[in-house]
């Protein structure tokens, strides 16, 4: 118990803004700061999320480098991301969209925006 309530007062105190509750499945853009303080976006689909409180990760499968990109959730980076797509998935990772023979899955996904 005091470890649940001690997580999320360090979670309020990281972050003060809204994060979205996204799945595995979305199309999301996170728009985040690089190394050299640009500012970038990713657009992708979600691959994989893992709730772990303050250590929360996420992975975005970018749709035109076909790269994954694993961020912490409560990352101070992290500029704000979008939902632009809600899709119903039935696995929890989707980590079969990483693979060569998923291309025609996030191609499918491309060609509906």
């Amino acid at each position: 118990m005091l470890i649940k309530r001690l997580n999320q007062e360090l979670i309020q105190a990281r972050t003060g803004k809204q994060i979205p509750y996204f799945t595995p499945g979305n199309v999301i853009s996170v728009h985040h700061k690089t190394i050299d303080n640009r500012r970038a976006n990713c657009l992708g689909i979600c691959i994989s999320r893992k709730n772990r409180g303050i250590s929360s990760t996420f992975t975005v499968k970018e749709f035109v480098s076909n790269v994954n990109k694993q961020w912490p959730l409560y990352s101070p980076r992290i500029d704000e991301i979008k939902i632009l797509d809600k899709k119903v998935a039935r696995r929890s990772k989707l980590y079969y969209l990483s693979s060569a023979g998923g291309q025609k899955e996030i191609n499918r996904y491309k060609n509906k925006q």
